[in-house]
């Protein structure tokens, strides 16, 4: 099972590999595990359903555009939406990757409704504290 940190020890965990990497070399492993992982969920999906990605300005946005290019390229239809300008509801998706906001996040953000759409955050829920 994967481990769960507390904003403290996932920014000392990112500090240490920012020493050893550059920011675009930690990003594109953060958009592989999430391809890696959207892999199969692509493939089951109904040939015409887009995977949805919510693209936010800042790191996790960055992955989550990353992410939706890689999926692209092995063939997957990507829709992505720009975190300030989702419309209130999606209702055409097979999956929507939340990558709008991450642990850095202060204020507030109003998701879209999905109705029964899964979502995977890129690392956590946009607009959650990650300190509770």
């Amino acid at each position: 099972m994967p481990s769960l940190y507390d904003t403290n020890t996932l920014r000392a965990i990112e500090a240490r590999e920012l020493a050893r990497l550059t920011p675009l070399a930690l990003m594109q492993r953060a958009a592989a595990a999430l391809t890696d992982a959207l892999t199969d969920l692509a493939r089951a999906r109904p040939a015409r359903s887009p995977i949805l990605s919510l693209i936010g300005p800042g790191n996790n946005g960055a992955d989550g555009r990353v992410a939706a290019e890689r999926l692209r390229q092995s063939g997957v239809r990507v829709v992505v939406h720009d975190a300030v300008l989702v419309p209130p509801a999606i209702t055409d998706g097979h999956l929507v990757i939340d990558a709008a906001y991450g642990t850095g996040f202060r204020g507030e953000w109003e998701p879209p409704q999905v109705g029964d759409i899964p979502v995977l955050a890129v690392d956590i829920p946009s607009g959650v504290d990650a300190a509770t």
